[in-house]
Formats: structure tokens, C-alpha cells, sequence
């Protein structure tokens, strides 16, 4: 979710993306390059979970699906070793 603000820091956390091992700025998903290669469709999709989870809407449960979908969608099928 990287469109933050860009004053945010990387902090200890981690992309948890398979093998990456990047760090992430607090609130974000996951580390910037892979963010960007999510689809748009799927970036829309984790955003509007979080906005329906934020406003009471969603479920934490939905929210977590959305970001499990777009952290599969750009985890190598086979990563290297």
C-alpha cells in the first residue's frame, strides 16, 4: 500500500513476501517493488477492505483475504533456493 506518504519510514518489518526479506514502511503491505507489481484490480481490492474494516463495514477477516490474495500474486510459484 505504498501510496503513503513518503515521510513514513522502513521500519524492522519485513515484506512478507517468500524470500524478499526487504523491509516495509509502517502501514504498508508489503515492500514498494512488489506492491507495484500487484495488479490494480487486487490493489483496489486490498484498499477497499481496509477502507470497509476501517469504517466498521468489513470484516478483519475479509481484509486479511484481500492481502493474502495480492502477497500469492506476486510470490515466486517456485522460489528459488
Amino acid at each position: 500500500m505504498s501510496s503513503l506518504s513518503s515521510a513514513m519510514t522502513v521500519t524492522a518489518a519485513r515484506c512478507p513476501v517468500p524470500v524478499c526479506g526487504r523491509g516495509r514502511r509502517d502501514g504498508d503491505l508489503m515492500c514498494r517493488p512488489h506492491w507495484l507489481r500487484v495488479p490494480a484490480a487486487m490493489q483496489r481490492a486490498v484498499w477497499d477492505a481496509f477502507r470497509r474494516f476501517e469504517r466498521g463495514a468489513g470484516t478483519i477477516e475479509a481484509l486479511r483475504a484481500a492481502q493474502g490474495a495480492a502477497i500469492r500474486s506476486v510470490t515466486p510459484k517456485d522460489p528459488a533456493p
